[in-house]
């Protein structure tokens, strides 16, 4: 059994499992050109009702993914990169498009959302991430890990960003 270091969370599901990303970070690999499903292996998928599916191999809609996460170790390399980021980051409340209102209180680069072309990127990185869902759904939200440093949004679910 291999460390299960991924964390989707859509609109009915939460699944945890291993995406082989070959040797990219995952918001690099959500982000390739012509990926329409990925595949997760022993992945644990969790419904909206709480009853849980276990199968060694599922397939994803990366349309359907709302947030994600990668529990990997934070190296040097990748603390390198989360600081960086912050030097340039302004604080921003992102709401969701979600069967669950979800509202993310983060720190983005100061240029992600002031153009109207956002480039090929679907997913982008917030970091210290604090989530609040309303209606039941930060129940859901819990079962990220905690604490999270970075989360990553898909940026074509974003219905609202304000600071």
């Amino acid at each position: 059994m291999r460390y299960c270091k991924d964390f989707l969370l859509t609109d009915d599901f939460f699944v945890r499992g291993h995406v082989n990303t070959g040797s990219c970070r995952l918001t690099t690999y959500l982000n390739g050109a012509g990926r329409q499903f990925i595949e997760i292996d022993e992945a644990l998928c969790i419904k909206r009702d709480g009853k849980c599916i276990q199968a060694p191999r599922a397939v994803l809609s990366v349309s359907e993914i709302l947030l994600a996460h990668e529990a990997c170790e934070a190296g040097d390399a990748a603390q390198r990169s989360l600081a960086s980021r912050a030097a340039g980051t302004t604080d921003v409340t992102i709401h969701l498009i979600a069967r669950e209102p979800y509202e993310i209180k983060a720190k983005v680069r100061r240029s992600t959302f002031k153009r109207d072309d956002f480039g090929p990127h679907q997913f982008i990185v917030v970091t210290e991430p604090r989530i609040q869902g309303l209606n039941g759904a930060a129940a859901f939200m819990n079962r990220f890990p905690d604490p999270l440093s970075y989360l990553i949004v898909n940026r074509d679910r974003v219905a609202l960003v304000h600071s």
